[in-house]
């Protein structure tokens, strides 16, 4: 509300008391009293919600290392397990592959899906600095990956600062990493 439409809800005896300029001075006074008030109200709930509970950080770093500890534990069983499964997995596997060789098979229909038995070549280089050279003679850079060597490429900016790739990326953000005590 401003002053004008405030002073239209007076009576005109009240008009006449107050006057004018003394009326405009309340107004401004009390506008600006009930603006700061207003202002500290919302910036005290701005605090309050924005505010950190501390936690002593003792308690947090042994929090912390009481779930890394479960999850360690967890992730140790669960890979024993994955481990054994697969074994059993592979024993399954040979047995079926040793029946269709004997059998000259290369697939068999079965109720519970087709197994089938394919070739898979994998490739591999003994010899890095050949093979890198090889790639670079005759052109054929999609013979790699798509995959930077992150400490490589690291290394290689701090040590070429103004010289950077075309098209390069960078993420950089905190991790946390709490590690034992020393004894």
């Amino acid at each position: 509300m401003k002053f004008e439409d405030w002073w239209k809800t007076i009576t005109p005896v009240e008009r006449k008391v107050i006057g004018a300029s003394v009326g405009k001075f309340v107004w401004d006074s009390a506008y600006k009293a009930a603006k700061e008030a207003t202002e500290k109200e919302l910036k005290e709930k701005q605090m309050s919600e924005t505010a950190v509970e501390l936690v002593p950080m003792d308690k947090l770093a042994k929090i912390y290392r009481r779930i890394k500890t479960e999850i360690d534990q967890l992730t140790q069983e669960y890979d024993t397990k994955i481990e054994l499964l697969k074994a059993q997995q592979n024993e399954i596997r040979f047995a079926m592959q040793d029946q269709m060789k004997a059998l000259g098979v290369r697939s068999v229909n079965t109720a519970f899906g087709t197994v089938s038995m394919v070739t898979k070549t994998r490739y591999n280089t003994q010899d890095w600095d050949s093979f890198k050279k090889f790639v670079v003679e005759h052109d054929v850079v999609d013979l790699l990956e798509k995959r930077i060597a992150q400490s490589n490429m690291a290394t290689f900016l701090e040590e070429n600062p103004g010289l950077v790739p075309p098209g390069l990326n960078s993420t950089t953000e905190f991790e946390i990493r709490v590690t034992k005590p020393s004894k």
